[in-house]
């Protein structure tokens, strides 16, 4: 096989580093297909989580069929603040399981900063081979409701793959 039978997309992480991955080979007349694993960044700000409640969880985004999460990243640019809040957590998961994705809950009350994010590697695998999958964000604070934020900016990057 010569590589001009390779097809390469370039994809980039998180940290900007470019990766090249086979999208398609064709080896003795057979075509193999390979799918290409994307990152999406999602942002999320406080106003997405005001409910008078200590805790809430929204969605992050939908995989489909035969879909799967394979990491997760969160980095906040600012810190969730206001009112009485004492503490403010986020984890990635899904209904019945709100930390699938992301455990232990990576604390956004702490002050931003460019080495301060979280990394989660997952091998769950696919959640369905029919249908969709709601991938959910959760947010619990201490003390006050989460309505009480004044601020607050939070980055996930979801990897996510399709089987051929």
């Amino acid at each position: 096989m010569a590589f001009s039978d390779i097809d390469v997309p370039s994809v980039n992480d998180p940290n900007g580093i470019a990766i090249d991955t086979p999208k398609s080979i064709i080896a003795e007349g057979i075509a193999l297909e390979l799918k290409v694993e994307g990152w999406t960044k999602i942002t999320k700000v406080f106003g997405d989580f005001s409910i008078a409640a200590l805790t809430t969880d929204i969605s992050l985004a939908t995989l489909q069929a035969q879909s799967y999460l394979r990491q997760v990243y969160i980095k906040h640019s600012l810190a969730g603040s206001g009112g009485a809040v004492a503490s403010l957590t986020t984890s990635v998961g899904i209904v019945g399981d709100l930390v699938k994705y992301f455990d232990p809950a990576f604390n956004v009350f702490q002050a931003a900063g460019p080495t301060v994010f979280d990394f989660q590697p997952n091998n769950e695998g696919v959640e369905t081979f029919g249908g969709t999958t709601d991938i959910r964000v959760a947010m619990t604070s201490t003390v006050a409701n989460l309505d009480q934020l004044t601020a607050g900016s939070f980055d996930y990057w979801i990897q996510t793959g399709v089987l051929p």
